[in-house]
């Protein structure tokens, strides 16, 4: 079965500036991610934006296949939040 998949991340730097990855600061928030693996190494979409998860939503009741969204705890609000804008329910 095809599959499309997107990768939501809390990192604010996420898919922007891959120089920005080393340069989190733990002080202000202690659930931050402090890999050193950048987005640009995540194969697909990465997003941190409501706007672009809710495009990719759209695009996906036009397929066929199974849509995978994979997100950190953090960026959930982000995932909700394009879920109200349009107004797509998902299975868990």
């Amino acid at each position: 079965m095809p599959l499309r998949a997107l990768a939501v991340c809390s990192d604010e730097t996420a898919g922007y500036d891959v120089s920005k990855e080393d340069k989190r600061d733990s002080t202000t928030d202690p659930t931050v991610d402090g890999s050193n693996v950048s987005a640009s190494e995540v194969k697909g979409l990465v997003t941190t934006d409501p706007g672009i998860i809710a495009e990719w939503m759209r695009a996906g009741e036009r397929f066929s296949g199974v849509s995978v969204i994979f997100g950190t705890y953090q960026s959930g609000h982000r995932v909700a939040k394009a879920l109200a804008d349009t107004g797509i329910t998902v299975s868990v």
